[in-house]
């Protein structure tokens, strides 16, 4: 089965997560003061270390939700099946 919505979802999931790690990172380098000699380009290579980590993070949480939505439907299908056996 080929499931185009599913692509879609991903493809969208990683652009989300990869504006908000640009976010994330770009906000706390330029307000933290921390880091006010250092170029721009620097600050974006010192940065991408940490990029694994996080999609690594962001991906675990999709799973996390991917699976609570399939125990949520399989126990569904399982209290609907008790119902009707019950009625019959």
């Amino acid at each position: 089965m080929h499931f185009k919505g599913t692509e879609l979802f991903g493809s969208l999931a990683v652009s989300e997560f990869d504006w908000a790690f640009i976010i994330s990172t770009g906000s706390y380098h330029l307000l933290s003061g921390r880091y006010d000699e250092i170029p721009i380009l620097d600050q974006v290579v010192n940065s991408m270390k940490y990029y694994p980590r996080y999609i690594g993070g962001a991906f675990f949480y999709i799973g996390i939700f991917g699976v609570s939505v399939k125990v949520k439907s399989l126990i569904e299908v399982f209290v609907n099946r008790q119902f009707y056996s019950r009625a019959n």
